[in-house]
């Protein structure tokens, strides 16, 4: 009798024990995914998170309209990363809030290089992402 229920409890505890692992394991890649290269490498999902061609029927100007945008935008959330504080709540809050689109800005802006490239335009421009200074971090945006 005491092995019946001890084999029943065995049962009953595995597939917790299982759902536990699978979805710690599924946190760990999902986060090792999101992680973005911060060296200017383009990360797997900035490239997922761009339609390949997207800027295939723009000519050169509309490729640098549109690269000047990206690059505006993009100078616009690392200043409202920066503004999210540096502990690790700002950090999570930041990833949380503009991490996706971060990702798809800097997608686009590999995505405009490629097509301006391909059309042998000039260069999109690629500013070095400049650390927002704590001033600019504490200033509000204008809207």
């Amino acid at each position: 009798m005491n092995e019946l229920i001890s084999r029943h409890l065995l049962m009953r505890r595995y597939p917790r024990f299982l759902a536990r692992t699978l979805a710690s394991a599924t946190l760990a890649v999902t986060l090792a995914a999101c992680a973005g290269s911060s060296d200017g490498q383009e990360s797997l999902t900035e490239r997922a998170l761009v339609a390949p061609g997207k800027y295939v029927l723009y000519s050169c100007p509309q490729l640098a309209v549109a690269a000047k945008a990206s690059e505006k935008r993009k100078a616009d959330l690392e200043v409202l990363i920066a503004r999210a504080g540096p502990g690790t709540g700002g950090r999570l809050a930041a990833n949380v809030a503009y991490g996706p689109e971060y990702s798809q800005t800097r997608g686009e802006l590999a995505e405009l290089g490629r097509a301006a490239a391909e059309k042998n335009c000039k260069p999109v421009p690629e500013t070095p992402s400049a650390k927002p200074t704590a001033k600019q971090a504490a200033k509000p945006a204008a809207r």
